[in-house]
Formats: C-alpha cells, sequence, structure tokens
C-alpha cells in the first residue's frame, strides 16, 4: 500500500503466486486492507488497478465493492508489450454507505444478519 496521507488516501496491488490464483485468498486479503485503511488509519479513498484482460483480478475489485474509474492506456510495459491499467477505487463514505444497507465489502448481496 502507498500511503497519501495529506490526501488520506493510498494505492494498493497485489501479486500472487499461479498455484493460489482463484481460491479467494486475494479476494479476503483486500477486505483486511481495506478495513485497515479506512478504520485504523482513516483514509478516505483506496485505490487499485489490474493489467487489463486479468479477469480474475476484476472480480477481486467488483467483490470487495470497488467502482469502475477508467483506463490508463498501455500503462505498463511487460515483456515488450504495454498493457492497459485498469483503475477502480473505494471511498470511506461508499463503504459506510453499503454498512449501513446491510451489504458487507466481500459481496454485493445483502448480508443476512442484518
Amino acid at each position: 500500500m502507498v500511503l497519501n496521507i495529506n490526501n488520506q488516501s493510498a494505492e494498493t496491488s497485489y501479486i500472487l503466486a499461479k498455484k493460489y490464483w482463484n481460491k479467494v485468498f486475494m479476494t479476503e486479503a483486500l477486505q483486511v486492507v481495506l478495513n485497515f485503511g479506512f478504520e485504523n488509519i482513516g483514509l478516505n479513498r483506496i485505490s487499485s488497478e489490474y493489467f487489463g484482460g486479468n479477469i480474475s483480478s476484476e472480480k477481486v475489485m467488483v467483490k470487495n465493492n470497488l467502482k469502475y474509474e477508467g483506463i490508463a492506456k498501455e500503462k505498463y510495459l511487460k515483456k515488450g508489450h504495454f498493457y492497459d491499467a485498469i483503475q477502480y477505487a473505494l471511498t470511506k463514505k461508499e463503504g459506510e454507505n453499503m454498512k449501513l444497507k446491510g451489504l458487507d465489502r466481500k459481496s454485493t448481496r445483502l448480508n443476512s444478519s442484518h
């Protein structure tokens, strides 16, 4: 996580070994990062991005209720190819609104405990 204390914001990223893909580790880890950033550090906004075409990372963002913000065209060069960065973010207010509506950050489904 890269913090910008002046703006009460942070950027987070992750890399996971292929043998651990599609096992919900990143979904749960991002939820912990979001909760810690908003509740313990006092951040107002947390953003993240992934390489275009990485559907698994898109699912991680969506399951944690981050909102799509846009595409940074050909932002990264990897192994001789340029990749777009798909950008998502969540604000503290959006996270609080989800809690008030009985939504949790793991899922967009209603939390049955409310």
